[in-house]
């Protein structure tokens, strides 16, 4: 159950529409993880099922031209079951790694999603400085007609697309820090174990491991060594310079802590916006 701020005059837009968002933002994350945790199940189903049948052979295809450029579909190589089932189980563990991978990138959007609800509804803050005297002139003028509006829009869509690539940057823990600050958010009043900080901690430890993913490293960082023993997790644990091995368990960790933080998240904004209620987060 999801309970969400009500739009009203006395309600900033902004925390209505991030609140109206989290339920959203719950289901994608459940359909990113769903889809690779049944890749991952109907790979060690195959396994298993060539490992029991010695009899089975599995061909694999794609296309190729012949001299005349005419394609068409060819064998490339046919495996026997034992070759097959080790295979899968050697393609198995990759599939982990992606989904962890899509998942944390999907956590990234809904972050810069979030954090570009509030700049929409507070402007002013992203317009300081002597470099954007003419970002504020557009902007003061932005009701005077459809040609200020459009030069408004566009000026600060602009602005907005620079912001997010520079904070790109600063590493996701940092940005999820600077929204929660920003917005004026707390973590929700039942919440007895865990601050802002220490989420903030395991979003730079898991986002280490993305980066370790993304750039093809095969053993574990100092840096996510470090990262992982704040973690509260006996699942997301990493030695230095061991086999950097991802497994269903790390991504089935990081799927419970982004349900957690979207527990937390609308926690926040329904505070913000009605000071302490009954949350229904779980820590």
């Amino acid at each position: 159950m999801q309970i969400v701020v009500a739009g009203g005059d006395t309600t900033p837009h902004w925390l209505a529409e991030a609140s109206a968002m989290v339920p959203e933002w719950r289901a994608d994350v459940r359909d990113v993880y769903m889809r690779w945790a049944i890749t991952i199940n109907a790979m060690h189903v195959a396994r298993n099922r060539y490992a029991a049948a010695p009899e089975l052979a599995l061909e694999t295809k794609s296309l190729r031209s012949d001299r005349s450029g005419k394609t068409e579909v060819r064998v490339l190589d046919t495996w026997t079951a034992l070759d097959t089932a080790r295979n899968y189980e050697l393609a198995t563990p990759l599939l982990a790694a992606y989904g962890f991978a899509d998942l944390y990138g999907l956590f990234e959007e809904i972050v810069f999603e979030f954090y570009l609800i509030f700049w929409n509804d507070n402007p002013e803050r992203l317009l300081r400085g002597e470099e954007f005297r003419e970002l504020r002139r557009a902007y003061k003028k932005r009701n005077a007609g459809p040609a200020a509006a459009e030069q408004w829009e566009g000026a600060w869509a602009d602005r907005l697309s620079k912001w997010r690539r520079k904070r790109g940057y600063d590493g996701l823990h940092t940005v999820f820090a600077s929204l929660y600050r920003d917005g004026g958010l707390k973590r929700p009043s039942d919440y007895k174990l865990t601050d802002v900080s220490d989420w903030c901690k395991t979003i730079q430890a898991v986002g280490e491991l993305r980066n370790l993913i993304t750039h093809g490293v095969g053993e574990v960082s100092s840096e996510l060594a470090e990262y992982s023993a704040s973690v509260p997790s006996n699942v997301f644990s990493f030695k230095q310079a061991e086999p950097l091995q991802v497994t269903l368990g790390h991504l089935m960790f990081l799927e419970c802590f982004l349900d957690q933080m979207l527990n937390a998240i609308g926690g926040s904004l329904l505070e913000r916006a009605y000071g302490p209620v009954l949350s229904l987060a779980i820590e």
